[in-house]
């Protein structure tokens, strides 16, 4: 219970630390933290602390006896057995450095407390009907874990030659960088954007733009009642325009990607104005090459977002703990 009590208490500094934590591993020095082959007693190392051989080797064939068992089959394959061997390692760096930083915030479990959690909830966990379809459904997932494993193989290669070839056709110019664990940051300016003679599209749509698109045999485009409600009484709270139209999205000429999907777009002053959730059809071609004057990023105004939480989700304690800036 202590333990329990603990928890609550520093919940949200845990989150925090163990973000910290990942970030100051993932910032280390990878060939000596991800490499789990370095010597016979050892694995590896992770945030300066050493891995048993054997421990490991442990780990690794418990892991694997327990996907026999799921698919009811004990022959795996050399990519099956290397995909196990990177699990493990993957599950010992998280359990690490989450029990370092939890170990700090004194949110330890004694063995006669986990044992009293088992004796108190074993029966019913085992009795739980979403465990039986876990075991039910299992074989299923874990059946095709070898092909994915060899296509992921050919993947990587096939992505390897691919970013050569960038690299090389753009000889001497700035390459961007890694999108994965890595912090990118790119700018940009609110507009519209003509794709052709005697089309101009503007930098911002509207509620009204929703109501125009309703389609009731279109699941993607079904308006609730409650928004149409506020749409027709013009119940926008503090949200509108000066004009009185409750903005939606805006376009800007950021270069974004796949992932980028709500990323926070921030004005000059480092306050948030939207999030980034699309692209236009012209940007399509943007991971080849980028056009600023044709490609837009397609971003949700703060505004609708914080319209929404409020006036139609009605989570108005939520919008009170923020600081709006107007």
């Amino acid at each position: 219970m202590a333990t329990l009590q603990s928890i609550r208490k520093h919940s949200g500094w845990l989150v925090a630390v163990i973000g910290l934590a990942l970030f100051a591993f993932i910032a280390g020095d990878a060939a000596q933290v991800l490499q789990p082959h370095q010597n016979s007693q050892n694995v590896g190392e992770i945030n300066g602390n050493k891995i048993d051989a054997q421990a490991y080797q442990k780990l690794v064939e418990e892991y694997t006896q327990a996907i026999n068992f799921i698919r009811g089959n004990n022959s795996l394959t050399e990519a099956e057995n290397a995909q196990i061997k990177d699990e493990v390692w993957s599950t010992l760096v998280t359990n690490t450095l989450v029990g370092e930083q939890a170990k700090k915030l004194g949110l330890t479990v004694t063995t006669a407390e986990l044992q009293a959690a088992i004796d108190e909830k074993g029966a019913k966990v085992v009795a739980d009907p979403a465990l039986a379809a876990f075991i039910s459904f299992s074989a299923e997932v874990f059946g095709p874990y070898g092909q994915i494993a060899k296509h992921k193989e050919n993947l990587a290669k096939a992505r390897q030659a691919y970013t050569a070839g960038l690299l090389e056709w753009k000889k001497g110019e700035p390459s961007y960088p890694d999108a994965n664990f890595t912090m990118r940051l790119t700018y940009g300016t609110v507009k519209g954007y003509s794709p052709k003679d005697g089309v101009l599209y503007n930098y911002y749509t509207t509620l009204k733009g929703v109501m125009e698109k309703e389609d009731p045999n279109n699941w993607e485009f079904v308006v609730p009642e409650k928004l149409k409600t506020l749409w027709e009484t013009k119940d926008f709270g503090q949200y509108a325009r000066p004009d009185g139209k409750m903005p939606v999205a805006f376009l800007s000429n950021n270069d974004i990607t796949g992932g980028n999907s709500g990323s926070p777009i921030m004005n000059a002053k480092g306050e948030l104005i939207g999030l980034a959730f699309d692209g236009n059809w012209e940007s399509m071609s943007s991971d080849v090459m980028f056009e600023p004057d044709l490609q837009r990023c397609i971003n949700v105004d703060i505004r609708y977002v914080l319209f929404i939480v409020e006036k139609f989700g009605g989570a108005k304690w939520l919008i009170d703990e923020m600081t709006i800036v107007k």
